[in-house]
């Protein structure tokens, strides 16, 4: 039986990511954090839309972000929950497809 891989090879994720470049924001406590991500899209489409999209995603990030303390963020499981919190956030403004994945792609908190 030959395997067939369904995984989305790395081209056409790369193809269906949107880069949020990094930003600077106060958490809810006197701490900052600077931060960036990928968004993985299910399609090109959905892609373009986010671009189109992208002062609402940075706007829920910042949002988001402004709701949590430094604590919140801290190790895997932290990281975890917020990329999850935000794939729902901005899954909601897509009309065309759905986010597959939001990763951390940096993130320094001071």
């Amino acid at each position: 039986t030959e395997h067939v891989n369904t995984e989305p090879s790395a081209e056409k994720i790369v193809e269906c990511s949107l880069e949020i470049p990094e930003i600077t924001t106060n958490l809810l406590n006197d701490d900052y954090i600077r931060i960036s991500f990928t968004i993985q899209t299910d399609s090109k489409e959905a892609k373009e839309e986010l671009e189109k999209r992208q002062f609402q995603v940075e706007n829920v990030i910042i949002k988001t972000l402004s709701n949590l303390e430094a604590k919140d963020l801290e190790g895997t499981e932290g990281k975890d929950k917020l990329e999850d919190t935000l794939k729902k956030s901005i899954d909601d403004y897509l009309t065309k497809g759905e986010v597959v994945q939001v990763y951390i792609t940096s993130a320094i908190i001071q």
